[in-house]
């Protein structure tokens, strides 16, 4: 399965870790999601759970296996979708070469700000890997370096789009070997964002969707979504399935499995995400 697509899921909440006994089931850490595919790994923010992925492949790599590049879409800056750079084990590792995306012109800037004294012992610039930052603009696609050799079309490519999120955020479309999916973390539904939004994601496979809030629980203005908005957003932009994440810290894995067999009755095409999961886009 050569152009398969392996989906990994390494976190799946937002605002603040929760590491408690109850939230075991789904997981604590926030949210970081990895895609392998095309010899390729990218991942999608770098909340707490990105950590693991980093210890996955230091054993993957102690083993053999081959991963000499990793790219990294953000969301936005906030902390709870950066706080997994802090113990990212391949920053550490000579033969790593490692692409850092985002919208903020002055994204360099700002990370080096953060990995670094006081806030962290040594800095970014100090990471034995070789680190690249990329500044994106909004509506910009983005084809992946070392693949400006493939033809139009070929290849993996990302389509962003501006989200609807207090301080903004990105939302990612990826798109390659006949297959799509739709990272839109951190952004607010509403009626005058949708039309664009549906544009963007129609027809896409997969659709990873900002579930941080129940229907009663949402607060308007605060830049997140529902589970009970993202079933309707799934079938109006004709989309495969929609899988559910960046769940409030609170929800514990009773109140999020009693909130998905809900979801699940209403459209059998959603799910939940948890913290182990893999997907595979053949």
């Amino acid at each position: 399965m050569k152009n398969t697509w392996k989906i990994q899921i390494w976190g799946v909440r937002g605002s603040f870790p929760a590491p408690a006994e109850e939230f075991l089931l789904y997981g604590g850490n926030t949210v970081c999601v990895s895609v392998s595919c095309d010899a390729n790994l990218i991942v999608f923010d770098a909340g707490s759970g990105l950590a693991a992925l980093g210890n996955a492949l230091e054993n993957a790599l102690e083993k053999g296996e081959n991963y000499p590049r990793i790219d990294i879409f953000l969301s936005h800056l906030h902390l709870d979708h950066l706080m997994g750079f802090f113990t990212f084990r391949p920053f550490y590792r000579p033969d790593m070469e490692i692409h850092i995306y985002g919208q903020d012109h002055e994204l360099d800037r700002h990370l080096c700000r953060l990995l670094a004294p006081p806030y962290w012992p040594i800095g970014l610039k100090d990471f034995q890997a070789k680190v690249f930052i990329h500044p994106l603009c909004p509506k910009k696609t983005v084809r992946l370096s070392g693949q400006e050799h493939r033809k139009e079309g070929e290849g993996i490519i990302l389509h962003t789009l501006p989200g609807n999120h207090p301080g903004k955020s990105l939302l990612y479309r990826m798109e390659g070997a006949g297959k799509s999916l739709v990272y839109g973390l951190d952004c607010e539904i509403d009626a005058g964002f949708a039309p664009a939004y549906i544009d963007f994601a129609r027809n896409a496979d997969l659709l990873f969707w900002d579930a941080a809030f129940t229907e009663k629980d949402k607060k308007a203005g605060w830049g997140h979504s529902t589970w009970e908005q993202g079933i309707a957003f799934r079938q109006q932009a004709n989309i495969n399935q929609v899988l559910m994440l960046h769940y409030s810290s609170d929800y514990t894995d009773s109140f999020l499995a009693r909130q998905e067999e809900l979801a699940k009755q209403r459209d059998p095409a959603s799910c939940f995400a948890r913290e182990g999961m893999t997907i595979l886009l053949p």
